[in-house]
């Protein structure tokens, strides 16, 4: 048998090593996006839920600040329980839940499964991307552009989101991508 020489050995050792260094850091990204997934998930329902009880029971303002002193007291400091993040938790069911509202610019036959569609596109990206979109974008079509775009831009691209205008002018150069076909 013949012994392998010690180089060779040394750099059959620095590929290996280098494959396993690449699948853990392939692994890692992968579970930081199944936690953003499920926090943001977290998120749409706990936004839900606020907006839910204040119209069952009529309470205002008040009721987000009274939950951002308990939430840490109950479950723990680990994600920001602050009155903006919870008001940016409302504000985004809110905002997505009502995409048939007067003036819409969306024409939808089946408003539930497109709800259902938000809440599956505002889970796979950043919640942070999430708050940039609905603040920075009212019209429906082009939220819905950059939620379906945004786990290809980093945040820095995001935060120069064109006007309204800019890109009413690039949807009519190029097909826009319906959410409901997912075809050109």
């Amino acid at each position: 048998m013949i012994k392998p020489d010690k180089n060779s050995t040394k750099e059959a050792y620095q590929v290996f090593l280098n494959e396993i260094v690449n699948l853990v850091q392939q692994h890692r990204v992968l579970a930081v996006q199944s936690v953003q997934t499920i926090s943001n998930k977290l998120y749409w329902n706990i936004g839900e839920l606020i907006l839910q009880k204040q119209k069952e029971y009529g309470w205002g303002k008040s009721i987000v600040e009274q939950l951002s002193k308990d939430l840490p007291l109950h479950v723990g400091e680990g994600v920001s329980w602050s009155p903006r993040n919870l008001w940016f938790m409302r504000q985004l069911v809110n905002e997505y839940s009502n995409l048939n509202q007067a003036g819409s610019d969306l024409e939808l036959s089946n408003m539930k499964q497109l709800v259902s569609e938000m809440k599956q596109l505002v889970s796979e990206i950043p919640w942070g991307h999430n708050i940039l979109i609905f603040q920075k974008v009212k019209d429906n079509k082009t939220r819905i552009f950059y939620l379906q775009s945004t786990k290809q831009l980093p945040k820095k691209l995001l935060g120069k989101l064109p006007s309204a205008q800019d890109f009413q002018q690039v949807l009519t150069s190029v097909n826009f991508i319906t959410l409901n076909s997912g075809k050109s």
